[in-house]
């Protein structure tokens, strides 16, 4: 779970890493939109050597100023 806060009603976040299971691989890339200024994003994490977060503003005039929280429930 990601919970993020930000300035910017155009904040996002995506969460990219690949999953292998003996020898066949699952590429997961997902981004949810949060917010007008405050949201939560939920994604499934599989295990993996490598789990990649991103959050950002779509806005390319505005930058934004982001607090987040990052969770994981196993």
């Amino acid at each position: 779970m990601v919970n993020v806060q930000s300035s910017t009603p155009s904040t996002y976040v995506e969460v990219i890493y690949t999953y292998n299971n003996h020898g066949y691989y699952l590429h997961f890339d997902q981004t949810i939109d949060v917010g007008p200024t405050a949201g939560i994003a939920e994604f499934p994490v599989l295990p993996s050597s490598s789990i990649e977060i991103r959050v950002g503003n779509t806005n390319p005039i505005y930058g934004a100023t982001e607090t987040v929280y990052i969770t994981y429930f196993y």
